[in-house]
Order: structure tokens, then C-alpha cells, then sequence
């Protein structure tokens, strides 16, 4: 499992050294990103198979978790507002529409207040933006159906959830220090914001914080 893990960092790395050198564009930080998410994939698949007596119960359409309040940092609002303009200007409307309503609710809203389903769930329970979905869905894991149902319930399992931190903190350090805004926000508003706000990407990639939501 060490050996896997070592070249998983080595072949991530690597490729985030090609993508820095290739230039300071938005294509390559949405690169750079892709690598960071298959690394946290790859983590997870190099290390259930060796958890002793534990099996994580998240499964599509299980969605108790997709009730709380998420953040997202900004390269990853960027990337879901990319992907919902790729599926077409009638669907971008409507998930405007939609995102619109969600940023009437959230909009200065406690984690202890937030009590609304996510936008991007549909009715079965699955994620509709699963590929793009942020580190904050991605590193929550349950290992009981009922304590999520009713806890929301997050487990950090051991090396797995260390090596999850280490993944989400080298992304925040990677673009913070190039200056570039990595301050979270409430999912649904930055998502929101990418899209409306004029020359989202330009403006963070000239280091300034297109976010200003709470």
C-alpha cells in the first residue's frame, strides 16, 4: 500500500510541475485541479481494501450528507459554473434559476440553520455535477447508514482521512502561493457568483477574490 501510495503522489506531482510550467492560464489550474481530485480518488481506492472490519456505506442515491451547508473554494466554483455552461444555454438557465432560489436561502445562513437539500441532488438522490463536486463532498465518508441519516455523521478513517487533508491542503497551498484567492464559500452562492459576476476567471487569475458572499 506504501509503494501505491508513494507513486500516486509522485505521478501527480509530477504532472502538476508540467501544468505550472506550461503557463499561468485557466486551462492548466483546471488541469491542476482534475490531478488534485484523481489523486483523492486514487487515495481512496489504494486504501478501503486494506481497512480492517470497515466498509463505507456511501453509495449513489444515498444523500443524507447533501443537506447541510457546503463550501467550495474558488478554482472549484469556476470549474462547476464551466461545466454548467457546457451542458447548453436552455439547461444554464434553468440552473441559474435554481441556484437563484438556493442563494435566497443561503445567503447568511448558519451551518446550524442550513436545512435544505443541495441543488445539484436530483429527485433519486444522486449528484448531478458528481464529476466537478467539491472536496468537501469528496472527503465525507460514513460507515453507518443510520448515525448519517440522522448525524450527518462525517468519519475520518485513519491514514485515509490524513491523506485526504494532506490533499486539500497542498491544493489551498499550491494556488495560494501564487496569490491566488483560495477563501471558501457557500457552494451554491459562489457557484452562482462565477457565473454572473463579469470575467469571474480573469479576475482570480489576476489574483483578485471574485467572492464576496456570505
Amino acid at each position: 500500500m506504501v509503494a501505491e501510495i508513494n507513486t500516486a503522489l509522485e505521478t501527480a506531482f509530477g504532472q502538476i510541475h508540467a501544468l505550472n510550467a506550461a503557463g499561468h492560464t485557466l486551462a492548466n489550474k483546471v488541469e491542476i485541479m482534475k490531478v488534485l481530485y484523481a489523486l483523492n480518488d486514487r487515495f481512496l481506492e489504494i486504501v478501503t481494501p486494506c481497512l480492517d472490519g470497515v466498509k463505507l456505506r456511501c453509495r449513489k442515491g444515498c444523500a443524507h450528507c447533501c443537506e447541510f451547508r457546503v463550501e467550495a473554494l474558488p478554482m472549484e466554483a469556476l470549474r462547476i459554473a464551466e461545466h454548467l455552461r457546457s451542458l447548453g444555454d436552455e439547461a444554464l438557465r434553468e440552473w441559474i434559476l435554481k441556484l437563484e432560489a438556493h442563494a435566497d436561502y443561503a445567503k447568511g445562513r448558519s451551518e446550524r440553520n442550513y436545512q435544505r437539500k443541495c441543488t445539484f441532488m436530483d429527485q433519486e438522490g444522486a449528484c448531478r455535477i458528481y464529476e466537478v463536486r467539491p472536496f468537501k463532498c469528496r472527503v465525507y465518508h460514513s460507515l453507518d447508514d443510520e448515525a448519517c441519516r440522522v448525524h450527518r455523521k462525517n468519519y475520518k478513517i485513519g491514514l485515509l482521512g490524513q491523506l485526504e487533508s494532506m490533499v486539500v491542503q497542498s491544493t489551498v497551498e499550491l494556488f495560494a502561493k501564487e496569490g491566488l484567492s483560495m477563501a471558501p464559500a457557500e457552494l451554491g452562492q459562489s457557484v452562482l457568483t462565477a457565473l454572473n459576476a463579469p470575467d469571474a476567471e480573469a479576475a482570480w487569475l489576476m489574483r483578485n477574490n471574485f467572492l464576496s458572499i456570505q
